[in-house]
């Protein structure tokens, strides 16, 4: 009777320890993220070189035990700008070269427990792969639309003075002297965007400067822009209808370039380089601003290669 009721005991004392146990294994809670997410969506398909963007996605909806969700925004995982009515938004600048790209969207969500492989935490994510077209100069093509152009390039502002003419200021997109930024207009006809001028005001105490600096810019939009250099001339400030004298403005310290820079110094003549590829036909002027002291306009004009 006693090993009787001894075995008894122990039965009734493993059945409680294993409905204990079992009690507390349904009190575990486990994550479970949703069971899907959605695809990345983008303002435009016809982007160009450095185009301000947003992309947007639906966030995922659903899911068990989440203590914490984190909406992060490509490889480096930046925050999602703003989550509005189940929305995360991401405003980033395209990649500068064409070329193919990679969007990334993380949803990271952490638990209270963890979930059917173990882990404390799971990433859904989406991606989105975009294109890059290149422009006929800079980021632009010609013929765009004032809108076209407002999208590509934030910030421009209306030229009061000249209405539907827009213009920003640029980093120097070339090797110029003293530069690091330059004035840049945009300016539409019938057909749309036809023109985009750049331009600075230079002076220098040394009259070689003046064509150094020609020298340079020419050479940097050869290398960075394809130009091809077509001629270099100047005419008389006073007779800019006369017959242009033409010069090498490829020749490093050539004769001509004191000379040259002595009349420019002086307001005498004005000095016209042209450029051109595929596309865009590129006149760079140098001529007096009219203030003295040998400053004068250094202009940059780009147009549709007729």
């Amino acid at each position: 009777m006693e090993i009787k009721a001894l075995f008894q005991t122990g039965m009734a004392a493993a059945c409680l320890t294993f409905c204990l146990t079992a009690c507390e294994e349904d009190q575990t809670l486990h994550g479970v993220a949703p069971s899907a997410i959605g695809n990345i969506q983008m303002e435009t398909q016809d982007i160009r070189p450095g185009q301000q963007l947003t992309a947007r996605i639906a966030v995922p909806v659903g899911g068990e035990n989440i203590t914490q969700m984190s909406y992060l925004w490509g490889e480096s995982g930046v925050p999602a700008d703003s989550v509005v009515n189940g929305v995360a938004y991401h405003s980033f600048a395209a990649g500068e070269e064409a070329g193919t790209y990679r969007l990334k969207f993380t949803a990271r969500y952490l638990f209270a427990g963890p979930n059917a492989q173990g882990n404390m935490s799971e990433d859904l994510v989406a991606q989105l792969d975009y294109t890059v077209v290149p422009g006929d100069i800079f980021s632009s093509k010609w013929g765009d639309t004032q809108a076209k152009t407002l999208a590509v390039y934030s910030g421009l502002a209306e030229d009061t003075s000249r209405p539907g003419t827009y213009f920003g200021v640029f980093k120097e997109p070339l090797n110029n002297v003293g530069t690091t930024t330059i004035n840049r207009f945009f300016l539409f006809g019938n057909g749309g965007l036809a023109k985009i001028t750049e331009f600075e005001t230079y002076s220098s105490d040394e009259t070689r400067a003046y064509l150094s600096k020609l020298g340079i810019i020419r050479d940097s939009a050869i290398k960075k822009l394809g130009m091809n250099g077509v001629r270099s001339y100047y005419v008389a400030e006073d007779d800019p209808a006369g017959t242009p004298i033409e010069f090498d403005a490829d020749l490093p310290f050539a004769e001509w370039d004191n000379a040259i820079g002595e009349k420019l110094q002086n307001g005498e003549i004005r000095v016209y380089s042209e450029l051109q590829d595929g596309t865009t036909s590129m006149l760079i002027s140098i001529f007096p601003t009219g203030n003295g002291d040998g400053e004068v306009y250094f202009t940059r004009d780009y147009t549709p290669l007729q």
